[in-house]
């Protein structure tokens, strides 16, 4: 479903519910694009269903294929802010969740930044913990570049801090990184394991940590 200006403004207000900071630039720069929520085939009849609301959706990634054009799943949010319902049967009540993985969670997610860049002009490859801390630091990285090059990119994994690696690092190869996680022991170990694993491949790789001491 293509942007309309009337989308666009919804996602403007998404963007300051969702994290304050964050900007529609940001998610229209991860490959951030609107879809309808849920769409299915009617087992009756074989007809498509085409769902009643409007859902943010950022695309997966991942192997062997990085390209930008053959995602594998995406990461989806209602535009209106509002909890996406997930079946759960006939005599059940719907399970309401603030985001829903459809298709493979085994990737990254703003992979879409890389296309077009020479990688040569990357200075940094961020490697954060979810979402809502990549979306809120590509932000600060547009508002930064007013408009001139974009010199760092940030990625996320899409099946939380201690997925495992496996061939997921393959689009940080050559580069230098950064991993930022939480301040909390689960992101410090999803940290230590992704900065273990992308250290194989980068030029270097940084832990990152956050101004707090570390929560359990």
């Amino acid at each position: 479903e293509p942007w309309t200006d009337g989308s666009r403004r919804l996602l403007s207000t998404w963007c300051n519910v969702h994290k304050p900071g964050t900007s529609p630039e940001a998610v229209l720069a991860a490959g951030g694009f609107l879809a309808r929520y849920p769409c299915y085939i009617n087992k009756k009849t074989g007809e498509r269903v085409i769902g009643e609301h409007r859902v943010i959706c950022l695309p997966i990634y991942g192997p062997p294929d990085w390209n930008a054009a053959t995602y594998i799943g995406v990461q989806a949010y209602r535009l209106d802010g509002e909890p996406l319902e997930i079946y759960k049967g006939a005599n059940a009540p719907p399970q309401l969740v603030k985001v829903k993985t459809i298709g493979s969670a085994t990737g990254l997610i703003g992979v879409e930044q890389l296309t077009g860049i020479d990688p040569a002009a990357i200075q940094r490859v961020w490697k954060v913990e979810g979402c809502s801390d990549m979306l809120a630091l590509l932000s600060l990285i547009l508002a930064d570049a007013a408009g001139g090059p974009i010199l760092d990119v940030v990625l996320t994994n899409a099946g939380g801090t201690l997925q495992n690696t496996g061939d997921l690092v393959e689009p940080f190869a050559g580069h230098t990184v950064n991993i930022l996680h939480d301040a909390d022991q689960p992101g410090e170990d999803g940290a230590v394991k992704w900065s273990t694993a992308i250290a194989a491949v980068a030029a270097t790789t940084r832990h990152v940590r956050l101004p707090y001491n570390v929560a359990e």
